[in-house]
Order: structure tokens, then sequence, then C-alpha cells
């Protein structure tokens, strides 16, 4: 399942797509940061995490602290779709 919200906040924009496949979830947010007001349409800051469940696997799947940030790119989100597509219950890395 695909889902998605867009939220406004003064100047500042947020949509955030949610992919879905059993109990593994992909969050994907992309949102405009501090751009100027002239330039507020154009969202081009994206980051992801992954869920297991309600718990952030992120971290586990692609290396880092628990807080890092996973830049919303082509490589990052095509690792993140052949997680949420495995059937087994393994966080190797890909």
């Amino acid at each position: 399942m695909i889902q998605g919200t867009v939220m406004a906040f003064g100047t500042k924009r947020m949509a955030n797509m949610t992919f879905t496949n059993g109990n593994k979830q992909i969050s994907l947010t992309i949102d405009n940061g501090t751009m100027p007001e002239e330039e507020d349409n154009v969202m081009t800051r994206a980051d992801l995490r992954l869920f297991s469940g309600k718990e952030d696997v992120t971290s586990s799947f692609f290396g880092g602290s628990t807080f890092d940030i996973v830049r919303g790119d082509v490589d990052n989100m095509a690792k993140a779709m052949t997680w949420l597509q495995r059937s087994e219950w393994g966080m190797e890395k890909s």
C-alpha cells in the first residue's frame, strides 16, 4: 500500500509517503528545508526511514547510529524497496 500526506507551516512545506508491505514500511519525507519564500514550492530535501512493525530498523539496514539521516536518493530508495520486498526476516545489508 502507498499512502501520502502533505503539510504546510507558513512557508515550510512537507510531504510524507509511506510504502507498506505486511509489517514492513518505508517512510519517505520530502521538504523545502530553509528555502527562501520565493522558492518554497520546490521540495528537494528528502530522507527515509525503515520500520519493521513499530521498530525503526533504518540503522540496522543502512548502518550508522540510530538517529543518522538516510538521504532519500535513487540508490537508497532502490535498496529500501529491495528490503521492503524481502519475505525473510533478516536485516542484513544489501
